[in-house]
């Protein structure tokens, strides 16, 4: 670890014990506390739905059509797969929000037919699904 480095975790580390005990205490909720260089850029939903888009070979604009394209399908179901995966607090409308202004219900739909599409092991489309999540795995850990 890198002694500069250190105190500041050190520092961290004391607030979160401090902290930890009279939240614990008063609602019986834990604190976790992750510790960040400031200089690490946060992956954003916006970030993964462009890198899926680059992966596939395509324009992030293609996420706004609302065309029913096989391609243009896949690449909506695995994002919003991904998505829901990579950002558990993301809502199903802002999801939506991000496809073009669909409904959550829209949605919804594009999880379950991934779902069952991996399940049902549609070749194209598992082919897709887990190049483009090897990808984002990778991205994500960087």
């Amino acid at each position: 670890m890198n002694t500069a480095v250190r105190p500041h975790f050190e520092t961290a580390r004391h607030i979160a014990r401090q902290t930890d005990n009279p939240i614990k205490k008063q609602n019986g909720a834990a604190l976790s506390l992750m510790v960040c260089p400031p200089e690490a850029k946060q992956k954003t939903p916006q970030d993964m739905m462009q890198k899926i888009a680059t992966i596939l070979h395509m324009s992030p604009e293609c996420y706004q059509l609302k065309i029913r394209q096989r391609d243009l399908v896949d690449l909506r179901f695995i994002a919003a797969h991904l998505l829901r995966r990579y950002f558990p607090r993301i809502t199903l409308h802002a999801i939506a929000y991000y496809f073009g202004g669909q409904d959550h219900s829209t949605i919804i739909n594009a999880l379950r037919k991934t779902d069952d599409l991996l399940q049902s092991n549609d070749l194209c489309f598992t082919a897709k699904y887990y190049h483009v999540s090897r990808v984002v795995n990778e991205w994500i850990k960087e």
